[in-house]
């Protein structure tokens, strides 16, 4: 068996429109787009970006079943579609 993983957010998805999602139903937009400007100053990284905002999704209530309805409405790049077949094919 092998594991392809990918970066999900912009990579996959033609926008970060998830992660925006997944920060108003956890209740802490404001925070995180705080955070957002702080590393376009640069007066935080990349990684302490994530960990903060990650850390506060970790505190809020989100269940299972809330992430599965966002994600049914999340939209793929057009080549994200023939990479899915393609691997499907070689059977990856």
């Amino acid at each position: 068996m092998k594991l392809i993983a990918f970066d999900f957010v912009g990579t996959l998805t033609e926008e970060d429109t998830l992660c925006r999602r997944l920060h108003e139903i956890s209740g802490c937009k404001k925070r995180a787009k705080a955070n957002v400007r702080k590393f376009l100053n640069d007066r935080i990284t990349e990684a302490e970006l994530i960990s903060t905002n990650v850390s506060y999704h970790a505190e809020a209530y989100v269940t299972r079943k809330m992430m599965e309805v966002e994600s049914e409405n999340v939209e793929f790049g057009e080549d994200v579609i023939a990479l899915i077949e393609e691997l499907k094919k070689k059977r990856l």
